[in-house]
């Protein structure tokens, strides 16, 4: 496909519509997240910005990045995660680590150990979105929530347990390059059972 031509003053802007399935965390957790990522921010003097307590998540999947979000994609990402039936469960992060990235700074993240429930799940949600015709589904998957970008590294260790149950799952339109990032909540589906 020809490259898009923009006319002097109609230039693409730099902002972008990101989708992705996710799980997000209720308000007492965050909190409590909050609370230790600042204690960790203290104690290894860790510098940069912060993930606000609201965009706190779990990327189950990456959908696309998009200049203007494709209807017919949202629609099929709605249809694959209805199809989803599955029971709450647990996720314990029990460790804390920065994974070493050239752009972005450094991300610091809570991860997770052995989650078979959580690993399960991104499996049925990367089935049912093959389903309705996604591709390049990835099977790879370190459960892990990003808390903020660091200009330091720090090295993985073991971190008091922070446990919630899992009870829905989100379709998430991420809007970047408008200032601060700022997520919109496209369909929300409970796990029952």
């Amino acid at each position: 496909m020809p490259e898009q031509l923009f006319l002097p003053g109609f230039e693409r802007g730099l902002a972008m519509d990101f989708l992705f399935f996710a799980l997000l965390i209720g308000a007492e957790n965050a909190s409590q997240i909050v609370q230790l990522r600042e204690r960790l921010r203290e104690e290894n003097g860790l510098r940069g910005p912060r993930i606000a307590a609201n965009l706190l998540h779990i990327t189950l999947h990456g959908i696309g990045a998009y200049d203007g979000l494709p209807k017919s994609v949202v629609e099929r990402a709605k249809q694959a995660g209805a199809t989803i039936s599955a029971k709450p469960f647990d996720v314990v992060f029990d460790r804390a680590m920065s994974f070493n990235r050239k752009r972005d700074g450094r991300p610091l993240a809570l991860c997770a150990g052995n989650e078979v429930a959580l690993l399960a799940f991104h499996r049925l949600l990367g089935r049912a979105m093959k389903n309705v015709g996604f591709r390049g589904i990835t099977s790879h998957f370190k459960p892990h929530m990003t808390l903020l970008y660091s200009d330091r590294m720090l090295i993985a260790r073991s971190i008091e347990a922070v446990r919630w149950t899992v009870r829905d799952f989100v379709l998430v339109q991420s809007l970047r390059g408008r200032g601060q990032s700022e997520y919109i909540h496209l369909a929300r589906w409970p796990l029952r059972g």
